[in-house]
């Protein structure tokens, strides 16, 4: 299987890979945080890797609203294995008016229902440790709280301007919910940070055609400036290492060994940031893919062709 390109062909060029803390915390399990250097410390320690959502990647590039009066919206959007949804009906976008420094993005709910205090919901591809971001309401004073997989954590008072939420629940967790408890106050939020063993770092996204396949926006970011990386597909999502006779090797994928093989490798600009128009074949709908840094022997989230 290749990806062809309208202006060139992207050849496969290897061969398959046989291969704080607040007081009232809920419990000793999960604790909360209002400061991020205590929060970091404590993932550190734990020994756990983090990745950060700016916001300011490539899969959010068609969810962008500078114009307050003419939103560009989504149901979801998925980024290094986060799918970040609103309530339904409802849906997400990004702005600067959200942003911390004014100038990036922030995320915040499109409320197509009417006016309501906002909420967003985030769900994972892999077990998670810890999630924090920094929130800004509307007005000032409010409460803002995190739920992870159902249960309400506890919340944090928000001033003026952005302020710092996290929780960290050492059972681990696949779903988080950050609302105002009192159901109130719109709000939107920037800069946050997961945590788990083994982080993706690399952000990929491939928009949908599929079921007919077809020409498809290929992007990654946060791969090393003029550094390789390779597009690996697989026909299922599974557990395999690189042998050790393979660029880095050892390296956990989240792919099936089982027909896995390279479709692209490509030297990333000084950015650290490529995208690509691709012809995606109606037979690759359904596969899963993942991008490796050979530089870093860093890979994304896995990310499904649909």
């Amino acid at each position: 299987m290749i990806f062809h390109s309208p202006k060139h062909t992207c050849r496969i060029i290897g061969p398959t890979l046989g291969i704080a803390l607040l007081a009232g915390a809920a419990s000793a399990q999960q604790t909360v945080y209002d400061n991020e250097a205590e929060f970091l410390a404590e993932i550190a320690s734990a020994g756990w890797e983090t990745y950060t959502e700016g916001f300011e990647g490539p899969a959010w590039d068609g969810v962008r609203s500078p114009d307050p009066f003419n939103h560009h919206s989504a149901v979801s959007v998925t980024n290094l294995g986060v799918r970040w949804h609103a309530r339904p009906g409802n849906l997400i976008t990004t702005n600067h008016n959200w942003a911390r420094d004014q100038r990036g993005w922030g995320i915040f709910e499109d409320q197509i229902q009417g006016f309501s205090a906002s909420e967003l919901f985030g769900e994972t591809d892999r077990t998670i440790y810890a999630v924090s971001g920094w929130v800004n309401t509307n007005p000032d004073q409010s409460d803002i709280a995190i739920e992870v997989n159902g249960e309400w954590v506890d919340s944090v008072r928000v001033g003026a301007g952005h302020a710092f939420i996290g929780v960290i629940d050492t059972r681990g967790f696949t779903a988080f919910r950050i609302f105002d408890p009192d159901f109130e106050h719109v709000w939107g939020a920037d800069d946050f940070t997961y945590a788990a063993p083994d982080a993706p770092q690399i952000e990929l996204v491939l928009e949908p055609v599929c079921p007919d396949g077809g020409l498809s926006r290929l992007a990654w970011n946060r791969a090393s400036p003029d550094g390789l990386v390779a597009l690996l597909m697989a026909p299922s999502v599974g557990q395999i290492s690189i042998p050790g006779n393979r660029p880095c090797p050892g390296t956990a994928l989240g792919l099936s060994g089982q027909g896995l093989r390279i479709v692209y490798t490509g030297r990333t600009p000084n950015s650290g940031r490529k995208e690509m128009t691709v012809n995606v074949p109606p037979a690759a709908c359904g596969s899963y893919l993942q991008i490796i840094d050979l530089a870093t022997c860093g890979v994304s989230a896995v990310w499904q062709v649909q």
